[in-house]
């Protein structure tokens, strides 16, 4: 996770400098500053710009931000750029003085709750949670779906399951037949939810249930809230410049191909050098997926059997993006189900990832 971290007091910048001097797993600070009498000591990463822009740019490239400050210079920041529950970048809030830190924003789906936990665990800061289900220590639909790599369809079924489980009710979970699950852990699963949550199997369903995880057919039974696997990575390279639309062309194509739903898509991966591409960002920002980017002898230290180019090699340094950083994103447990395809000067490939439901809280 890339987390930007600006600052706005010289008290800020200390809790900003002590913070980046912490090493967190998975996480990589980028510092900022927008306090004028440390202009010239923060020349390297003063904001000029009007915050609200600095944050609107954030979001596009999807990181997460910590404003150390008070809450309504956030709340002012990010007015203009929330729009989705499930796409949002988690915003968080620290003072200055380091005492609290809020997840304000994308606490579930975007991870500020465990973010704020494992910053305030490691900073002494004590973390602010103001989800219910949270506070009141209950099963959180969202939650359970993105630890479990799952693709939330209706999003509006969230709120749906929520209030049954903050009104004390039963909910069921319907897993569909073609799902692979780790029956211990869905066993640990059922004991630990005995008194709130029902698993049952796809034929054992009936007609209606709370939670469905799996595709979603006419025999389906009818859910409050559908969840599927996502477990395929789309590797993308592309020459400089290419646009959103000519990137989406072939990805569209090369998906309905294979047979694939946007939403069972789980990340857009390329090579570092990508990583400022306006067409890469804005098409896994409307993808509604993360855009991973990996360095290119990382990419060419892959074992396998690749469509190479020796041109790519020389230019980029690897022999081929969009399959190695395919594969490359899938930690070793995956299969390459598409080989590179070239249009227009975007090349697209898709692997999918050895994947089951490990029933993660």
């Amino acid at each position: 996770m890339n987390l930007s971290v600006i600052c706005f007091t010289p008290n800020g910048y200390d809790r900003m400098k002590e913070l980046n001097s912490i090493a967190f797993e998975d996480i990589s600070i980028e510092m900022f500053c927008k306090c004028s009498r440390l202009k010239d000591e923060c020349a390297d990463f003063y904001v000029e710009e009007d915050l609200s822009s600095w944050t609107k740019k954030q979001f596009e490239k999807k990181n997460a931000i910590l404003f150390i400050g008070a809450t309504g210079i956030a709340v002012r920041a990010i007015a203009d750029s929330v729009e989705n529950k499930l796409t949002d970048s988690p915003v968080l809030v620290m003072d200055d003085r380091g005492e609290y830190i809020i997840s304000l924003l994308s606490g579930h789906v975007g991870g500020a709750n465990e973010l704020a936990m494992t910053i305030g665990g490691r900073t002494g800061s004590v973390p602010v949670i103001t989800t219910a289900t949270d506070i009141n220590g209950k099963f959180a639909a969202d939650v359970f779906a993105k630890k479990n790599s799952l693709s939330i369809i209706n999003k509006g079924g969230i709120a749906m399951v929520s209030s049954k489980v903050l009104a004390g009710e039963k909910v069921s979970i319907c897993i569909g037949e073609e799902i692979p699950v780790d029956e211990e852990a869905k066993a640990a699963f059922a004991k630990k939810h005995e008194e709130d949550l029902i698993l049952l199997a796809e034929k054992d369903a009936g007609e209606t249930c709370d939670i469905f995880v799996g595709k979603k057919k006419e025999t389906s039974p009818k859910a409050l809230l559908y969840l599927d696997a996502a477990k395929y990575v789309l590797g993308i390279g592309c020459r400089k410049g290419k646009r959103e639309d000519e990137i989406r062309t072939l990805a569209d194509r090369v998906l309905a191909e294979q047979g694939i739903s946007p939403k069972e898509v789980c990340a857009v991966a390329s090579v570092v050098g990508k990583h400022e591409e306006e067409g890469l960002i804005a098409f896994a920002r409307d993808m509604q997926v993360p855009f991973v980017t990996y360095e290119a002898d990382a990419l060419e230290s892959l074992k396998g059997d690749f469509t190479e180019s020796e041109f790519v090699r020389q230019t980029i340094g690897t022999g081929c993006v969009s399959e190695r950083a395919a594969m490359y994103h899938c930690k070793g447990e995956g299969t390459l189900i598409l080989k590179k395809t070239a249009e227009n000067g975007v090349t697209a490939a898709i692997a999918e990832k050895k994947w089951r439901l490990r029933f993660y809280e």
